[in-house]
């Protein structure tokens, strides 16, 4: 301590008595330079370390106005705002704060007031009327006094941008500007009011009006440079870095320069691309054929320079990449486009959509089985979430299933094949629940995947047993009768896999195979037909009857054995 701080009473010590502390106050300068720290953390966003410095300043001064004053501010900005603000007016009732004073800290209030609405979804609030009561109130405190509140010209600049007063946000961010050089967050507030302002004559006809616009911008672009300049290459600023460059590449969209602005969105996807609206730049960053080449381009570049300077095991890019893969699919650019899909849902599995668009890559590359793999690596993950994208286009999705069904199937005599036939019916199945013919031609690809497996000696394949194709076959006629009754075919079909591939059942398989032959007797005999279908119940009538025979002889030759070995029936014990 030094001597002015502390008295220390020599001669009691030599009697071994505690030293006596004089009454103390802080020197002035000691008070204004915490007050003068305080100010510059809360301008920076440091809401905590400003409190601790303004309230140390307040105790040194035992408690005096002027210093309690900025207690009050740094409370707000650390959640106590409702608190600070009984304070205030308890003070200002008392005298000890100035009209203008507390018109600083209802302005800063307000102004808080709306920004907590705002991110709650306002919540029955008004942000709108509070965003300008903060004017208000600024505004006179700022008359007032100009140079008193450093904070409150970048605060009544934010609340008139946000209350829709672009002009009023101008003048205050330009008098922040004055007082708060070489602070990054007035540099970027800067930017993003002189942008919005003037995009906002870019088109005027007045060719001076436009210039000036056009200049207005190009300043907003030097403040976003700034901002980025000021914040360096620390990595713990690089949201805000993202936010300056992309802010940067919104006014060269506007100024029609797409070179620097796939420059600029470069810059902000290297620092941190989740700061960046990906929906938004697809449909910016088009070419003069709405095609996404300069989309693509812009993040090919972004997604290189984040991974040099991040390297590959954060999944911060994740969204990028999906996105990218998403621009390079939709410009044929197919292997890019699947090797990107592929590493967006590695490190972010919640991405399960992304399978389904690198199936669609391989669907393209006319590689169908591996389109297959990659869809089923999806229902995997979830089949849900499969149905879900099918179903975003479900016509076209259906026929491009429908196609490579068809492929896969080929002619009936590949097992592999048949089996992802029968995945693919499934999955259509799961998107078009009501569509009888897609239950019907699943039931047909997993009797015949079980049969193949089966002839060939094995119990299954990798995805289901051959009792499990059979049991998803009757399930599959099951529904397309269900949905389609009295169609003989299937009622045929049902049967058969009772009849020859579980081998239960035996009387229901009997019973339809009758009523199969019957309704096939009548559609024929009553005619109207056209030719599918008439040919569909010829040949439900035919196999029918003879499966049924079938069934009888195979029923009454196994009763025949059995008694033989039971001995029933008058023969050997």
């Amino acid at each position: 301590m030094t001597p002015h701080q502390l008295t220390l009473g020599l001669g009691l010590l030599g009697l071994g008595l505690a030293p006596t502390v004089a009454a103390y106050t802080a020197p002035f300068d000691v008070v204004d330079e915490l007050l003068a720290s305080g100010q510059q953390k809360l301008i920076a966003g440091d809401a905590k370390g400003a409190l601790e410095a303004f309230e140390q300043a307040n105790g040194l001064s035992s408690g005096a106005p002027r210093t309690e004053l900025w207690v009050l501010r740094a409370q707000m900005e650390n959640g106590r705002k409702n608190d600070a603000m009984g304070r205030v007016e308890e003070l200002e009732g008392k005298g000890a704060l100035t009209e203008r004073q507390a018109d600083y800290l209802r302005g800063t209030f307000s102004f808080l007031v709306a920004e907590e609405q705002v991110a709650g979804g306002s919540r029955g609030g008004n942000p709108g009327f509070h965003y300008n009561d903060a004017q208000s109130f600024l505004k006179l405190a700022l008359a007032a006094n100009p140079d008193a509140y450093p904070d409150a010209w970048r605060t009544l600049a934010d609340a008139s941008r946000k209350g829709g007063d672009g002009e009023g946000a101008e003048v205050a961010v330009r008098g922040a500007l004055q007082r708060l050089d070489g602070d990054p967050r007035t540099n970027m507030l800067a930017a993003e009011i002189l942008v919005a302002n003037g995009v906002a004559d870019l088109g005027a006809e007045d060719e001076a009006v436009k210039a000036a616009a056009q200049a207005k911008v190009r300043e907003g672009i030097a403040h976003a440079e700034r901002a980025a300049a000021l914040l360096g290459s620390d990595r713990r600023n690089a949201a805000a870095l993202a936010s300056a460059h992309a802010q940067r590449g919104v006014a060269q969209l506007w100024l029609g320069d797409k070179d620097a602005a796939v420059k600029a969105y470069a810059d902000a996807m290297e620092w941190d691309p989740t700061q960046l609206d990906f929906g938004q730049l697809w449909g910016s960053l088009q070419d003069e054929n709405q095609r996404p080449t300069v989309f693509v381009a812009a993040l090919a570049e972004g997604a290189k320079r984040f991974e040099k300077r991040w390297g590959k095991a954060t999944n911060a890019d994740s969204t990028m990449l999906w996105w990218l893969g998403f621009g390079e699919q939709t410009i044929a650019k197919y292997e890019d486009a699947e090797a990107h899909f592929l590493s967006a849902v590695k490190k972010f599995p919640a991405y399960t959509n992304s399978w389904w668009y690198a199936g669609m890559c391989r669907y393209f590359r006319q590689d169908y089985p591996g389109a297959v793999a990659h869809w089923r690596e999806h229902a995997a993950a979830s089949r849900e979430n499969l149905v879900a994208s099918i179903s975003e286009n479900l016509a076209g999705n259906d026929q491009i299933l429908l196609y490579v069904e068809g492929k896969r199937f080929g002619n009936g005599d590949d097992a592999a094949g048949v089996a992802d036939a029968a995945f693919i019916a499934g999955v259509r199945a799961d998107a078009t629940p009501t569509n009888h013919r897609i239950w019907n031609n699943l039931g047909l690809f997993c009797r015949d995947a079980g049969d193949l497996l089966k002839r060939a000696g094995k119990d299954g394949d990798e995805y289901h047993t051959v009792s499990e194709y059979y049991e998803r076959a009757y399930s599959a006629y099951e529904r397309a009768n269900e949905l389609a009754p009295g169609k003989p075919y299937y009622m045929n079909d049902w049967a058969v896999i009772l009849h020859y591939c579980l081998d239960r059942d035996h009387q229901k398989a009997l019973d339809l195979y009758a009523n199969a032959t019957e309704i096939a007797e009548r559609m024929l005999k009553q005619g109207g037909l056209d030719d599918e279908e008439k040919g569909l119940v010829e040949i439900a009538l035919r196999d029918s009857k003879s499966n049924r025979a079938r069934l009888v002889k195979l029923l009454e030759e196994r009763k025949k054995r059995e008694q033989e070995r039971t001995g029933s029936g008058g023969g050997q014990r």
